[in-house]
């Protein structure tokens, strides 16, 4: 029980972005399935502070842990690293009516990942044997858009369970968040940072606008658990958005 670096290969293209958000309702989707409603809601969500499961965003193989803060910071929040501009692709769709009517075009954007990723998660509810078998139903359920389509497909390369996820940084002030990260009233806002408005769905219903600050940002201070970030509930569909973020330390 600690960290576990989960590495897959991109099988199909898939549509819209990977990220811890992503993520963290995919297992949650598979947790519910193996271990209960109850399991879920109690253990990773009402009572969750992050060290019973948090994920973070998705980085090309072998990207961390990394020295070169500012190369990796920038790689990330601008996306580079994993939605290369010439990997997407705009795909036309039709839908035909059948009474008749005119025909609906539309677009979406399919983006081929190349080479290998990891991702990271932490928990301490669930043990190496475990995680693989809920892996294992993600992947085989597919991750982001239009997986009933075989979109969103990823080949297991391998899980293995390590001591932590960043390096060893003389003097650190500072940390990096690795994950979509919504902040505690108490942790730092002193830092650089760049944010957006994210508004998920949950079976067609939109949840209510939240803001988050994205992965790559950086802050200074300390954190002992190496975990900061909560939870945000929607009572609109009565479900939870992770801002829970890993982090590896850093120099400011």
């Amino acid at each position: 029980m600690g960290y576990y670096k989960i590495e897959m290969q991109p099988i199909t293209s898939i549509v819209g972005k990977i990220t811890s958000i992503t993520l963290f309702g995919a297992l949650c989707y598979v947790i519910k399935d193996l271990y209960g409603e109850d399991t879920l809601r109690q253990d990773i969500l009402v009572n969750n502070d992050g060290s019973n499961l948090a994920v973070s965003n998705l980085f090309p193989h072998n990207t961390l842990p990394n020295q070169d803060i500012d190369s990796l910071y920038t790689d990330i929040y601008t996306g580079k690293s994993i939605m290369n501009k010439e990997t997407i692709q705009t795909v036309n769709h039709c839908l035909v009516d059948r009474d008749g009517k005119e025909a609906t075009l539309w677009t979406n954007k399919e983006t081929w990942l190349e080479s290998t990723y990891d991702f990271y998660i932490y928990s301490k509810l669930f043990d190496i044997d475990d995680i693989k078998q809920i892996i294992t139903l993600v992947l085989k359920n597919g991750l982001g858009a239009k997986r009933s389509v075989g979109k969103g497909q990823f080949k297991l390369k391998g899980i293995e369970e390590i001591e932590y996820i960043g390096g060893q940084v003389e003097k650190a002030n500072g940390y990096m968040v690795i994950s979509d990260y919504i902040p505690k009233p108490e942790e730092s806002t002193l830092g650089i940072y760049t944010a957006r408005i994210y508004q998920g769905a949950t079976g067609g219903v939109k949840k209510a606008p939240i803001y988050l600050i994205n992965a790559g940002s950086k802050f200074i201070g300390k954190v002992e658990s190496g975990i900061v970030g909560r939870l945000q509930y929607d009572e609109i569909t009565n479900t939870y958005t992770s801002g829970i973020a890993l982090t590896i330390p850093i120099m400011v």
